[in-house]
Order: C-alpha cells, then sequence, then structure tokens
C-alpha cells in the first residue's frame, strides 16, 4: 500500500498575552478544543502525553506523543514515537502591530486512496482548533478542562459492530480466594507479568469512572527494541456485579468479557475475546494461549496471598 504525505499549517492571530498564550500552547488540556479528542500527561514521564479521541473518518481511537519543547521559539512539537513520521507543531509567532499569532503545523501519513479525504478532515480540523484556542485566549471561552469530555467518552465507547468472521476464545480457571479479591485484581489497571515489554505507566484516563461502565484505562509500555507502545480499553458494561465487557479503542476494537463467580469457596473466573480470526485462523490458539497466561498469572498471585 503506498503511502502520502499529508502537510498543512495555518495561523490565527490573537489579542492575548505573548507569555500567556504560549503556556496555554504547552497544556495538553490545549487537545480538548480540539475536535472529538482529549490529552493528558502521562505520569512519570512529562515528555510522553497520551490522548483519546477520534480519528479524522471520525472512528474513536488513541495514541502516544512524545513532546519537544523550545522554549526560545515559542514551538512546542508532539511527535508519534518512531517509526511514525506523523506530528503537530504549536507556536506562538509575531504578527503586524506588535500583536501575536498562534501558528500549526501538522504532517500525517496515509494510503494514497484515502488521502483526499485526510487533507481535507485535517485543513478543516486546524480551522477549528485555531478558532477555539484563539476564543480561550482572548477570554471569550473557558479554559480547556483536565478531565474528559463526556462527548469524547461517549465516542470511545461506541465500538464499531462486530464483524461477521470474528472468532471468540474462552479460558476458564478456580482460584482459591474471595471472588470480590478476585474481580478487584483482574479489573484494576495493570500489566501482563508475562510480557517481555518494561511498563511505563498505566492507570485510568482523568474523567472516566473507575470501575464502572464508561471506565477507560490507559498502557504505556517499551519495547526490548526500545520502541514506545500505547493502547487504551474502555468498559462498555458491567455485567452481574463482578464482571464486565471491554474494548480496544482502536482498530480492529477486539472485545474481551470478563466473568467472576463463586463455586464451592472458589471464585470461577472466565474469559472470553472476540476479535479478528488472522491468517488461517492463527489468532484463535495464540489468544487461547495468552489468556491461559493470563489467568494462570493472577492465580498464582491471588492464591499466594489468600487464606489457607
Amino acid at each position: 500500500m503506498r503511502v502520502v504525505a499529508i502537510k498543512a499549517e495555518r495561523s490565527i492571530p490573537v489579542r492575548a498575552d505573548p507569555d500567556r498564550l504560549w503556556q496555554l500552547l504547552l497544556s495538553p488540556a490545549i487537545w480538548s478544543l480540539k475536535a472529538r479528542a482529549f490529552m493528558f500527561a502521562v505520569p512519570g514521564d512529562d515528555r510522553l502525553r497520551f490522548w483519546v479521541g477520534s480519528t479524522t473518518v471520525g472512528l474513536p481511537s488513541n495514541g502516544l506523543y512524545e513532546v519537544g519543547e523550545d522554549h526560545n521559539a515559542r514551538s512546542v512539537t508532539f511527535h508519534e514515537p518512531v517509526p511514525s513520521r506523523h506530528f503537530y507543531r504549536l507556536a506562538v509567532r509575531p504578527a503586524r502591530r506588535g500583536a501575536v499569532k498562534v501558528h500549526i503545523e501538522v504532517a500525517r501519513y496515509t494510503s494514497r486512496i484515502r488521502a483526499d479525504a485526510v487533507e481535507r478532515a485535517t485543513r478543516a480540523g486546524l480551522a477549528r482548533w485555531l478558532h477555539g484556542i484563539r476564543a480561550v485566549a482572548e477570554n471569550r471561552s473557558p479554559a480547556p478542562s483536565d478531565l474528559i469530555s463526556a462527548e469524547v467518552q461517549q465516542l470511545c465507547l461506541q465500538a464499531p459492530r462486530q464483524p461477521s468472521d470474528w472468532i471468540a476464545v474462552t479460558e476458564t480457571a478456580d482460584i482459591r480466594a474471595d471472588p470480590n479479591h478476585v474481580w478487584a485484581a483482574i479489573s484494576a489497571p495493570h500489566f501482563d507479568p508475562s510480557s517481555q515489554n518494561a511498563p511505563v505507566a498505566c492507570g485510568v484516563v482523568p474523567g472516566t469512572p473507575a470501575g464502572q461502565r464508561g471506565e477507560m484505562q490507559y498502557f504505556v509500555e517499551r519495547t526490548p527494541e526500545g520502541a514506545l507502545k500505547s493502547h487504551a480499553i474502555a468498559t462498555s458494561a458491567i455485567t452481574d456485579g463482578l464482571g464486565a465487557v471491554t474494548h480496544r479503542v482502536k482498530p480492529p476494537y477486539d472485545q474481551t468479557r470478563y466473568r467472576v463467580t463463586a463455586i464451592s469457596g472458589k471464585a470461577n473466573v472466565e474469559v472470553t475475546w472476540s476479535g479478528p480470526p488472522g491468517p488461517d485462523g492463527a489468532n484463535r490458539e495464540s489468544m487461547a494461549s495468552a489468556l491461559r497466561s493470563t489467568l494462570s498469572d493472577h492465580k498464582t498471585a491471588l492464591e499466594g496471598t489468600a487464606e489457607p
């Protein structure tokens, strides 16, 4: 598939103090002025920003940006981790008669088939974003919130309909521990202990309700080769008290169902993954193995703390 570059830039004059405007551009909350987007700083690494929101075609997604600040030039660049070349650059620049302007430059890379649609959406999005920034800088609109908006949260809960060729893989395990304790451990943000990736940060997206429908968890890891990876998981339903339905907030939006029930003094854990079959159905066995490994890790950790 041939990839083409989409580059666009645009400016808007702003009547505001340059220092205040610069601080506004540095804030992750500035992305809440972008159409259906939310960004926050990754705890423990002030160079990383996690975002959730809409793609240029209106689908829910999420990702990670590395931030580079040039205080002398009053320019901040949000760059997707390598090997991506996608970036946004926001800057405060001088304008006529001692005024200032906000300048945004963006580079995106997409398939040639989608290039025209992506370019139109990108340019229209820049115009809306700049007008939103100006309204806040000139005190005509309230400052953006540090919490996710209801609009972005609702977008991320609406996973596209599952294709008819998706497969379902179910694995179960009995754990000698209190079912409530088991569910608390399974449902809390955590990394897979068997993963070869190094944990960077995980938690609940600010403003989403922990342990309830609408919760979104985020995860940032570093591969053995040093590359950064990220993903977000949304809880679309809470079932039977100790259970939930979740999906990945990014294509292919694969889904996982969890159910914990009490059986003969033990917790029975059932996990079902639904997603694309992969080449020649290869995903079925790989996901079954992954689920078994995850359940085994939970069993070892939780039974080790359970009363005899």
